[in-house]
């Protein structure tokens, strides 16, 4: 699997203005990988939230990763599919550091709005 993924990232490097981007639920294992063929990430989105939901394989190993990860994080499924507060999970972000981005999700235009309020009182 990583000559191809060697393969991607300079063809999109290369050949494109992107930069290219990876989705794991397994931050540590990517990070491995990518250490042993000396190659950086750019952009890598992952769960991360306060409960460890699909942080794999396991809450502290995954933070552990990412004060070793040079590359930036898009923190993915951040409530937990609505296990936690908007307040909880940007309080556990912060307290990381090394996230860069977040993607949030919302079942109604209700819970959205909830979502972007309180995301613009914590700033």
């Amino acid at each position: 699997m990583l000559p191809f993924i060697i393969d991607y990232q300079e063809f999109v490097t290369d050949m494109s203005e992107y930069a290219p981007g990876y989705v794991t639920l397994n931050l540590p294992l990517l990070s491995t990988k990518f250490e042993s063929v000396d190659l950086e990430p750019m952009h890598v989105m992952t769960p991360i939230n306060p409960a460890g939901y699909d942080m794999n394989p396991s809450k502290n190993q995954v933070e552990d990763a990412l004060r070793n990860f040079r590359g930036q994080v898009i923190a993915m499924n951040i409530l937990g599919g609505g296990a936690f507060s908007i307040e909880k999970s940007l309080s556990y972000l912060n307290s990381l550091g090394n996230i860069e981005y977040l993607v949030v999700g919302a079942s109604t235009k209700k819970h959205l709005e909830d979502i972007v309020f309180t995301s613009h009182c914590m700033i």
